[in-house]
């Protein structure tokens, strides 16, 4: 069976890390990294600074692009709520194609 960590990485302080943020990364086999830009680019430094706690550096990154939000909608709810629907699909496909069966899988957010 895959197991995916969604693993929550607070302010990006690096004072604040837990001791579960630390240790989870070792069971990954692969990191699934969104671009969401400039966003990216700081979740992509946390995840070099978790890197050296890392055991068995043996895993891979995969990266995906993130789909685009039209925040002048008219109907603003229901253009986050179909937003909300393709990133699910995303991720669903990254899981399904991307991790092998038994694979452990991460999201760093």
């Amino acid at each position: 069976m895959k197991k995916i960590y969604v693993i929550g990485v607070g302010s990006q302080n690096r004072d604040h890390r837990t001791i579960q943020t630390i240790k989870v990364p070792n069971e990954a086999d692969a990191f699934f990294v969104i671009d969401k830009r400039p966003a990216t680019n700081a979740l992509i430094d946390v995840r070099n600074e978790i890197r050296r706690f890392i055991e068995d550096p043996a895993y891979r990154i995969v990266r995906a692009g993130n789909s685009e939000r039209d925040g002048q909608a008219v109907d603003y709810k229901r253009r986050v709520d179909e937003w909300h629907r393709a990133r699910a699909t995303m991720f669903e496909g990254l899981i399904r194609d991307k991790l092998e069966p038994n694979e452990c899988g991460a999201f760093l957010v």
